[in-house]
């Protein structure tokens, strides 16, 4: 059977199935796929949709053709629902049917594994995995990303059209820290003529696009942000310095998409992933558009990507490749493990070369989340898992981590996993982590 077909939200897949029950691997056309849900990183929301089910190629699959349903609740409702703390075990998300079988995220949940209270160990707990070190959740990097800065200029301020604005990293830091700093005087380069501070807008739920960015700010002045990113949940979370803040966008999208057509009496500066700026209307460039009978001038800034007191001066990058539509990430580089398994923390995983001059300064991987027996969980003493949903999250990943890092990602504003993390991203999903 063979079938291709995508809409919002629903999205048909035609799957392989490997099962790799008992340490064995093999497809099988005699195996069904089965409906499933995905749940989280609103980052991954264009990638989910758009690229890599309705571009997996079509392939055999027992009847009935898999679904996929993708829900872009943000990073941290999708690991609550698979139980991160020990208040929340294997929660539902209204509308989100059936229960997810992968969890989408750009900070994967912080361990160790078999110490109280850390996400890793609760989820383990919550999915009755048996808590070892070779069981309970496999994290595994899927794509990179680069994190936009995005303005909105107030009414009746302006800007050089076509013009390329940039901002040095410690401007940018200052901004989010003291939110101090005449727009007129912060971005350089763009003609721009405003005298007034802007509002800053932020997502109002834990978010791994959130993580990033702060990783970011924290690396220019670690004094100021430090107490702000000691773990990937506080980095995550909506916990800002003293500046006033703009919230209420639960999603990526939502926020890029205030930036860009309500920026407030000063304007707005914001932070959204590049495939989500782009969609709501920003470019690299300084546009002139219109809002009802309002003229605004929008843009994405390149930022700083060289040390501060480098004797050359500041050099600039954009989160767009050069030329391209990938995300601007190909030299980005990180510190992160070197394998990808079960109970495995990928937490910590921050780009270091921020300051390297090769690459735009804000990067970041996100992930997807799956169980290492799908068999174990139960809610209400009912499993939750079939082994055909099993079998669908292991080809869909399977397919992600290899023909998925693609043109079509790239095309669609990420970037795709490049050296040993992508090997490992694979070797991860190819081996004996992912069984009923």
């Amino acid at each position: 059977m063979k079938a291709r077909s995508a809409r919002v939200g629903i999205l048909a897949v035609m799957c392989a199935v490997g099962a790799l029950v008992g340490g064995s691997s093999s497809a099988s056309a005699s195996i069904p796929c089965s409906l499933i849900s995905g749940a989280g990183s609103s980052l991954q929301t264009v990638a989910q949709t758009l690229v890599w089910a309705p571009n997996n190629p079509d392939m055999e699959c027992a009847a009935p053709l898999p679904v996929i349903h993708y829900f872009p609740t943000s990073s941290g409702k999708g690991e609550a629902q698979w139980g991160d703390n020990a208040t929340q075990v294997l929660t539902e998300e209204a509308g989100v049917s059936p229960f997810p079988a992968f969890i989408g995220t750009d900070v994967g949940p912080e361990g160790p594994a078999l110490t109280a209270k850390t996400q890793l160990n609760n989820i383990d707990a919550a999915g009755l995995q048996g808590l070892e070190l070779d069981q309970g959740v496999l994290t595994v990097p899927v794509a990179q990303s680069a994190i936009s800065v995005l303005v909105t200029l107030p009414l009746g301020c302006s800007a050089t059209t076509s013009s390329t604005p940039q901002i040095t990293s410690l401007d940018l830091e200052n901004l989010w820290l003291k939110n101090e700093g005449l727009l007129e005087n912060i971005f350089k380069n763009a003609g721009v003529k405003c005298l007034k501070t802007p509002e800053l807008y932020a997502r109002e739920s834990a978010s791994g696009t959130t993580a990033g960015f702060k990783r970011f700010l924290d690396v220019i002045n670690h004094a100021g942000w430090g107490a702000l990113v000691t773990t990937a949940v506080k980095a995550e979370n909506t916990e800002w310095p003293g500046a006033v803040l703009e919230t209420g966008f639960g999603k990526g999208s939502q926020l890029a998409e205030g930036v860009f057509s309500k920026p407030g009496a000063n304007g707005a500066v914001g932070y959204a992933d590049l495939a989500d700026a782009l969609k709501a209307g920003f470019s690299t460039k300084v546009t002139l558009h219109t809002v009802g009978t309002e003229l605004l001038y929008s843009f994405i800034a390149e930022v700083q990507n060289n040390p501060m007191n480098a004797e050359e001066g500041p050099t600039y990058a954009s989160p767009l490749a050069s030329g391209g539509s990938a995300s601007n990430c190909a030299n980005a580089t990180y510190n992160a493990p070197n394998r990808v398994l079960p109970n495995m923390d990928w937490s910590g995983a921050r780009q270091n070369n921020v300051e390297g001059g090769t690459a735009y300064p804000i990067c970041t991987l996100t992930f997807d989340l799956a169980w290492h027996e799908y068999g174990k969980p139960k809610k209400g003493g009912v499993a939750v898992y079939t082994e055909a949903q099993r079998n669908t999250v292991f080809n869909y990943l399977l397919y992600i981590v290899n023909e998925g890092q693609n043109a079509a990602l790239e095309s669609n504003h990420y970037g795709k996993l490049t050296g040993t993390i992508a090997t490992s991203a694979i070797n991860g999903v190819t081996g004996t982590n992912i069984k009923f």
